[in-house]
């Protein structure tokens, strides 16, 4: 899907495709929304060097949060099996 057809549906929505989770600080993210769990998931996997240092930022973050720690869940599953070859 092209990010022009994403970022349209919402002001919010567009911006976390640019990548606005990039430019924030870890004080900035929040969890209340569905947006600001996949914005959340999203700096953590960015920020992470590793699947471990990711879930550490996770932990620090958002404490016990079991909607972000599903998408980070999903983000890195998909990046760090992608190539598997089981």
């Amino acid at each position: 899907m092209e990010q022009r057809a994403l970022a349209a549906t919402s002001p919010n929505s567009g911006a976390v495709v640019r990548g606005s989770w990039r430019r924030k600080s870890r004080n900035q993210l929040g969890h209340a929304s569905w947006l600001d769990v996949v914005e959340a998931a999203l700096w953590c996997f960015w920020h992470g060097d590793d699947l471990a240092s990711g879930e550490v930022l996770l932990g620090v973050l958002l404490g016990r949060d079991e909607r972000v720690r599903l998408v980070y869940g999903l983000l890195t599953g998909a990046f760090y099996l992608s190539d598997r070859t089981d």
